[in-house]
């Protein structure tokens, strides 16, 4: 969804909404070692899991510099992308969490208690602001 308003020739501001559904996806329900490897075990059901849904508001003001006679014409945009820092994955990694943690040390964090399949979810950032100078000639 998008909302752009002008108010004046020197003034604009514009909102985006971006929304999606997670994508299907098949979890590994355990997993199995073949030479050495470890290999995902899935169920004979495919795509019955989803990944999260995907949203995120960006917002923007612009504010065109008068026109001076000149050959070109500029114009400065403040600009937020992901507007409420809401953390959606950029990626998705299939390991095992041992003690129900994702960075296990035993030095630290003591003896192996427990393991199991997990997912880790790598975010690229919350919220970026950011300041453009355009022209036109």
């Amino acid at each position: 969804m998008v909302l752009n308003h002008e108010f004046s020739p020197a003034w604009s501001a514009g909102l985006t909404f971006v929304y999606t559904t997670g994508q299907a996806v098949s979890f590994p329900i355990g997993t199995y070692e073949v030479d050495n490897q470890v290999i995902p075990l899935y169920s004979e059901y495919r795509n019955k899991d989803r990944f999260p849904d995907y949203h995120r508001m960006d917002a923007s003001i612009t504010w065109k510099n008068p026109d001076k006679g000149r050959k070109w014409k500029g114009s400065w945009n403040f600009s937020i992308y992901n507007l409420y820092g809401r953390k959606n994955p950029f990626a998705y990694e299939f390991r095992e969490l041992f003690n129900g943690q994702i960075n296990y040390d035993p030095d630290v964090d003591g003896p192996v208690v427990s393991k199991e399949q997990g997912i880790v979810m790598t975010y690229l950032f919350t919220f970026l602001p950011s300041i453009t100078y355009n022209f036109q000639f």
